[in-house]
């Protein structure tokens, strides 16, 4: 998923793969040892990387979602190793 597809896609639709993207990350510092494979997008950085992305569009459009923010994300990725 990359940024033109981030800005065409609906506020619904964003917070649901953001919503599945945090999913993922709890699980792989979880019982889900660690084990890329796990994540979305296969690979920690372009997890996070994918996550800021969502996030910030979000924001752009005046949809920030309440049950997440950037420090969380900011969180995950000094948790996953990917500062």
């Amino acid at each position: 998923m990359d940024i033109q597809e981030i800005n065409q896609s609906s506020p619904e639709f964003l917070y649901q793969m953001l919503g599945r993207l945090e999913a993922d990350c709890l699980y792989y510092l979880g019982n889900g040892g660690r084990f890329a494979g796990h994540l979305w997008a296969d690979n920690e950085r372009e997890q996070i990387k994918l996550m800021r992305m969502i996030y910030r569009r979000l924001c752009e459009i005046g949809a920030a979602p309440e049950w997440m923010s950037e420090q969380q994300i900011n969180d995950f990725a000094e948790q996953m190793l990917v500062v």
